[in-house]
């Protein structure tokens, strides 16, 4: 209603200009028209009314897969053919308004020069970033995205989906290979290796190999077409090879170096991707057990403490025993006789050396300990052996177990059977230390259980009680403090003999959290089931809004038209 009275408005002073004040007459009409328009448009400029618009075409978000998966075989400039074809598609949907997102492992602005070269496909995080951008999303992958189930849901209902499939063909890929962390060269050890395979058919085979650095230590034949795919295992035993012998001492030959271990699968006709035909694993491989352990009086104690090693300390263990003081030595694990010269051996080679039981029958052994040593004197051969329920508690001062049993609470923990009572260290020996303090029925004085000593470099740890075996056995709480009390035990005791990343002391979960890095990029290429399909998508478009008029540029031209019109008219009347 407004933008009428104000045309009206400049109309009537239009006509009064040229009919009344100029006296133009008839003739005057045209040009009073043109003068009209020309004010009617500048007067709607400048009190601005909306007009209302359809909403218009949001820019799109376009997520590119930027994945290994995405790349060709061989095609290491440019990414190769399907690389090729989703830019182009990613191009085309996103037009020249839209945004390009690269998703992988990260998300990233596209770049021109940008690879697909990320060693996974998480789709969430880039989803994230498009929807704060606003507007359509689309999306350009292989299909085989891994985190599409952590999606909101219903998120990818009015994407635009374009799946890029890689071709289906022959493909057998290794997915895993476990070892132990900790090997002894000369030992006979077992690789599990994971197998994928897709596409094949019923008789096809596969050479499997297992490599230690270089050189082959285990190889075997296996079928790969039972039901034309999917994933299986295989176990190679192996026997670990002696790293190289270094000038160091032999404490460093027991700690052993990390060699790389490569799963290797070859021999398959017409294998698609052979770049997921290799798995690398690293473990620790030592020329003597970084650990000896000994007992001529085995009983619960002395059982507990060999699994506990085996499975905490993350270095070669060898354990002997006899059953007699004056018995055949034994192997621990197979019982088979391991011979006198082959215990002293060991004890001589170890980094540290655990000798349980007697103390008359295991004193020589003790003797030819050269490094680390952990006596555990049982409680009938000790002479001060005192028999009772004795509970135990951390000692008051600083010691290198004291964070062991920190926040366990000591109503938790079984009762020792015996504890041969000592005198603590003498307050002016700063090299010992007391860890572990107990008490008989709760009640007398604290009598140290353990206590340690590091003296030039040589470390000596004493138990001085028997029946902590019950803290294993038991479970929960008491069974966690038992492994923690013997992982800071031997962790203090190994540390002399640290070298670098092969240090006996070096924790399994590095090991393994090594060469997990070193194998994501072949998790990427492995056969995988597609979890994203095509879809059209729905279009999106803008509010309807009210867009100002001085937002237009026709008023604009309305005005400067009529003008230059009338100015012409004028002139061509002789009129100034």
């Amino acid at each position: 209603m407004l933008t009428v009275v104000v045309a009206l408005a400049a109309l009537a002073a239009a006509l009064t200009l040229y009919l009344v004040v100029e006296r133009v007459g008839a003739a005057g009409l045209p040009l009073a028209l043109l003068r009209a328009l020309a004010w009617a448009a500048l007067a709607a400029l400048l009190l601005d009314p909306g007009c209302e618009r359809r909403g218009v075409a949001v820019p799109p978000v376009v997520l590119l897969d930027q994945s290994l998966s995405m790349s060709t075989p061989g095609d290491t400039a440019g990414g190769g053919p399907r690389w090729r074809a989703a830019l182009d598609t990613a191009r085309a949907l996103a037009g020249r308004r839209g945004r390009i997102l690269l998703f992988g492992a990260r998300p990233a602005a596209y770049r021109p020069g940008a690879r697909p070269d990320a060693p996974a496909t998480r789709l969430v995080p880039a989803w994230r970033e498009a929807v704060a951008l606003g507007g359509p999303i689309a999306i350009v992958t292989d299909g085989e995205v891994g985190d599409a189930a952590a999606l909101p849901g219903g998120a990818l209902a009015t994407a635009r989906i374009v799946v890029l499939p890689r071709p289906p063909a022959k493909d057998v890929g290794v997915a895993a290979l476990s070892l132990p962390e900790a090997l002894r060269a000369g030992d006979t050890a077992t690789a599990r290796v994971v197998l994928v395979a897709a596409h094949t058919a019923p008789g096809d085979t596969a050479r499997l190999v297992l490599l230690q650095g270089a050189r082959v230590v285990a190889r075997e034949r296996v079928a790969v077409g039972a039901g034309g795919g999917g994933s299986f295992a295989r176990d190679l035993r192996f026997v670990p090879l002696a790293p190289p012998r270094s000038a160091g001492s032999a404490a460093e030959d027991a700690a052993g170096e990390v060699q790389r271990f490569t799963a290797r699968v070859t021999g398959v006709r017409g294998d698609r991707e052979p770049r997921d035909d290799a798995r690398v694993s690293l473990a620790l491989v030592s020329r003597a057990s970084a650990i000896a352990l000994f007992s001529d009086s085995p009983d619960w104690d002395f059982r507990w403490l060999a699994v506990t090693l085996k499975r905490t300390s993350g270095v070669p263990v060898r354990g002997f025993l006899r059953l007699t003081p004056r018995g055949a030595w034994l192997d621990a694990d197979s019982l088979s006789p391991a011979g006198t010269g082959v215990a002293r051996q060991a004890a001589r080679d170890a980094a540290l050396v655990v000798v349980q039981g007697t103390a008359r029958g295991t004193a020589a052994l003790a003797r030819l300990a050269r490094h680390a040593l952990w006596t555990w004197t049982t409680g009938a051969s000790a002479a001060a052996a005192v028999a009772g329920d004795w509970y135990v508690e951390p000692a008051a001062g600083a010691s290198p177990v004291g964070a062991a049993l920190a926040g366990v609470p000591p109503d938790s923990l079984p009762p020792l059977t015996s504890l041969a009572v000592e005198p603590a260290p003498a307050p002016a020996d700063t090299a010992a230390w007391v860890g572990v303090v107990a008490q008989l029925a709760r009640r007398g004085p604290a009598v140290p259980f353990i206590v340690g000593r590091d003296s030039a470099g040589r470390r000596v740890v004493r138990t001085l009680g028997t029946g902590l075996w019950r803290w294993a056995s038991q479970g929960g709480i008491a069974r966690e403090a038992y492994r923690s009390l013997v992982g800071a035990l031997t962790d203090w005791l190994l540390a002399p003999a640290s070298r670098g990343e092969g240090a006996g002391a070096l924790a399994a979960d590095s090991l393994a959290a090594r060469s997990e890095s070193l194998d994501r990029p072949v998790d990427e290429l492995l056969p995988r089931p597609r979890t994203l399909h095509d879809q059209p998508g729905v279009a999106v478009a803008g509010p309807e809004e009210r867009e100002p008029l001085r937002a237009s540029p026709w008023p604009y031209a309305v005005a400067l038209v009529a003008l230059m019109l009338e100015w012409w008219a004028r002139r061509r009347r002789g009129m100034p």
